[in-house]
């Protein structure tokens, strides 16, 4: 099967991402993320999910400044 050429430029993209060490991420956390975040982080999962959110935010307030 062929790959179209719209494809092949999203699998670019992905590779121009990873080689500017960027990636593409949910803009909310999954409760699997949450529960993960929380149990690595000690806190509890609603914590996680605030630390997610404010470091997506600076993340992308903060994108291509370093």
């Amino acid at each position: 099967m062929a790959k179209s050429a719209a494809f092949e430029f999203a699998l670019k993209a992905l590779d121009v991402l990873g080689e500017a060490d960027l990636m593409i991420l949910p803009m909310e956390p999954s409760n699997y993320m949450c529960r993960m975040g929380a149990e690595i982080g000690g806190v509890d999962p609603f914590t996680a999910k605030k630390i997610y959110r404010a470091m997506l935010a600076a993340a992308i307030e903060h994108a291509f400044e370093d």
